[in-house]
């Protein structure tokens, strides 16, 4: 049986992206500054997908766009509670 909560973070991601969609503006940057920002988690969604973090409009230390993948047992850990 599927948690309940995994379906409302689903619904919760899909009602966040169409906000930005009707706010108007640049989609793409709206778009990339929700994928660079970090969840409950302590990681990006491209953090999770890619093992890095995305290159935004942000200054950044170049340093931190070096892939780095997450630990994904405390990952887990957290994402039981």
């Amino acid at each position: 049986m599927m948690d309940i909560r995994v379906n409302g973070e689903a619904e919760r991601a899909v009602a966040t992206v169409k906000g930005l969609w009707k706010g108007g503006g640049e989609k793409t940057k709206a778009l990339l500054s929700y994928r660079a920002t970090p969840l409950e988690c302590g990681y990006s969604p491209a953090q999770l997908l890619m093992g890095r973090q995305l290159k935004t409009t942000l200054p950044q230390q170049p340093v931190t766009l070096f892939p780095k993948r997450p630990n994904m047992k405390q990952f887990k850990t957290k994402q039981r509670r």
